[in-house]
């Protein structure tokens, strides 16, 4: 009861998980401050997720080694299916030796805030945003390159969508892939059993806690703040435990 009176009394942007999260942002002003993309520029939207994740460089930190090795490949294109506002894209677009990124995703919203983010950042002519994809259309677009990066986040659809007997060019292709095991709980092994013969392939976990140095403008409020509140901007408390990453290197 007192907490429900408080929250209509004090200003939602005073509001605990409010004020961590706004603050920071302020802070940083709409620039990447840390990771694979530091120093992009980042629109006041996310479509997935929360800008603040994007902004502080913690947004999915358990893959960011992957990432920064992969910067590193000359790739014809890389693929990112089930895109959002363009994190990955944008941030490959900026930051990466690849010739092309293919973009793929399915609500216009997010295709209207990538558009966005890709012009802030004045790569929009290295980016191809497209619509909906599904195993046909990938397979179809793929051939269109040689070497490839596939990053993929398509919320339980995975496993349909890397169909390696439709598309074998798959078996060559080098992976990111998001397992959302809570939507299916054989997903990740599933695709292992898929890939096996063909990559080499690694298991990464989603982390549970959170490193408070990743917070950039601490002050007393925050260190005293129960852990709740503390992890929330620099983590992302709402992704499932049981989810995971598969990277997936060729073999050959």
């Amino acid at each position: 009861m007192i907490t429900k009176i408080l929250k209509r009394i004090i200003p939602e942007r005073y509001h605990l998980y409010n004020y961590v999260t706004r603050r920071a942002e302020l802070f940083l002003n709409g620039v990447v401050s840390k990771g694979p993309f530091e120093g992009m520029r980042y629109i006041n939207k996310a479509y997935v997720g929360f800008v603040c994740h994007k902004v502080t460089g913690t947004y999915e930190k358990e893959i960011q080694h992957i990432i920064k090795d992969e910067l590193l490949i000359k790739y014809d294109a890389i693929f990112d299916v089930g895109s959002a506002e363009g994190y990955y894209a944008v941030g490959m677009a900026l930051n990466s030796k690849a010739k092309v990124i293919v973009s793929y995703e399915g609500s216009e919203v997010g295709r209207k805030l990538q558009t966005e983010l890709a012009t802030l950042n004045q790569i929009e002519n290295k980016i191809k945003i497209k619509g909906y994809c599904d195993e046909q259309i990938l397979k179809e677009e793929m051939l269109k390159y040689d070497k490839i990066l596939l990053i993929c986040d398509v919320d339980g659809y995975e496993l349909a969508l890397l169909d390696n007997n439709l598309n074998p060019k798959l078996n060559n292709t080098t992976m990111v892939i998001e397992c959302h095991n809570h939507c299916y709980d054989k997903m990740e092994s599933d695709l292992i059993k898929r890939f096996c013969k063909t990559h080499i392939i690694e298991s990464i976990p989603v982390r549970r806690t959170a490193d408070y140095e990743d917070y950039p403008n601490p002050n007393l409020i925050y260190r005293i703040l129960p852990s709740k509140y503390k992890e929330f901007p620099i983590r992302e408390t709402e992704r499932a435990d049981e989810d995971t990453w598969l990277y997936l290197k060729p073999k050959n």
